[in-house]
């Protein structure tokens, strides 16, 4: 980060406690841009990525790592993020998934797969 820069340029979403959703990156002059700038195209960070480090922390330690990173330059391990699509046939029988949403809306994220649902038992490979 430079002195008087916009900010880091990422819009986060904490739906899940071991990564934050990246749901939105850019602005001119924020810390991100000018990484993706400098970055090879396969390198930059990027919509739906997760953020799964800062600095060396985990994830559910970010809360008070943030604070730092807001006053200093800083290191961010990132993972993609990945898209799968599955088809269920529920025949009315109840899903069978534990849901976790961020507010905003942006993502989903798959918190439990129960065993006598209908996800589990058509097959779908959903872990």
């Amino acid at each position: 980060r430079e002195a008087g820069d916009a900010g880091l340029g990422m819009t986060l979403e904490a739906n899940e406690p071991s990564r934050i959703y990246i749901s939105g990156v850019g602005g001119e002059g924020t810390a991100v841009s000018r990484y993706n700038e400098a970055a090879l195209k396969e390198c930059r960070i990027r919509d739906g990525d997760y953020v799964v480090g800062v600095m060396g922390h985990v994830a559910e330690q970010m809360p008070a790592v943030m604070q730092v990173v807001e006053q200093q330059d800083f290191e961010v391990t990132i993972q993609r993020g990945e898209v799968r699509t599955f088809v269920v046939v529920t025949g009315g029988a109840m899903l069978g998934l534990g849901l976790q949403y961020h507010p905003a809306g942006a993502s989903l994220a798959i918190t439990s797969v129960d065993d006598s649902g209908a996800a589990k038992g058509s097959g779908a490979d959903i872990a």
